[in-house]
């Protein structure tokens, strides 16, 4: 069953409604079923990202930039999904003890790949620059700033057919 956004958004309103009324006669209010899904899919989807953090870290030790750049749109489904089902999961993780518990364990995972994959990518990154840097610095000592002519006067700037430039962009 689809819901459009209001009405999933006054479903949600309602749920709450009731769990504040049964808090406020000192009742802990049980999980619904549809808190159960959403919680279970919101782990799921927690496993997934964890697995795919893996694979792409995996692939950036290897050197495997295609590999990375294959996962990145799955990655990109992945988090969206996430900060999706985030917000409804979120106020369990406040109010049950057993939810914070459950998935405790699936987010500090998650967490370690995110940092891991950070450091990773920025390690890759400081890679390349060296390398650029390095080929800027290696043109740049045997080449004499420019092209010039039988009588030691510089030519104009693309004279010659057979200079060639190195792609420093990264």
């Amino acid at each position: 069953m689809k819901l459009t956004p209001a009405a999933a958004i006054s479903r949600i309103a309602a749920r709450f409604q009731e769990r504040r009324s049964r808090a406020a006669l000192g009742e802990r209010p049980p999980l619904t079923g549809d808190d159960e899904e959403n919680i279970s899919r919101f782990a799921a989807v927690v496993a997934e990202l964890t697995a795919l953090l893996e694979r792409e870290n995996d692939a950036l030790l290897q050197g495997d930039v295609a590999a990375v750049v294959d996962l990145y749109p799955q990655k990109q489904v992945l988090l969206t999904r996430l900060e999706t089902r985030q917000p409804v999961v979120e106020p369990f993780l406040h109010e049950s003890a057993e939810v914070a518990a459950a998935l405790r364990s699936r987010i500090q995972a998650l967490a370690a790949q995110i940092n891991r994959n950070a450091d990773l990518l920025s390690a890759m990154s400081d890679a390349a620059r060296a390398i650029r840097l390095e080929v800027t610095r290696v043109r740049d000592r045997h080449s004499l700033k420019g092209m010039y002519d039988k009588s030691g006067q510089t030519t104009a700037p693309g004279a010659s057919a057979t200079q060639r430039e190195i792609d420093t962009n990264l």
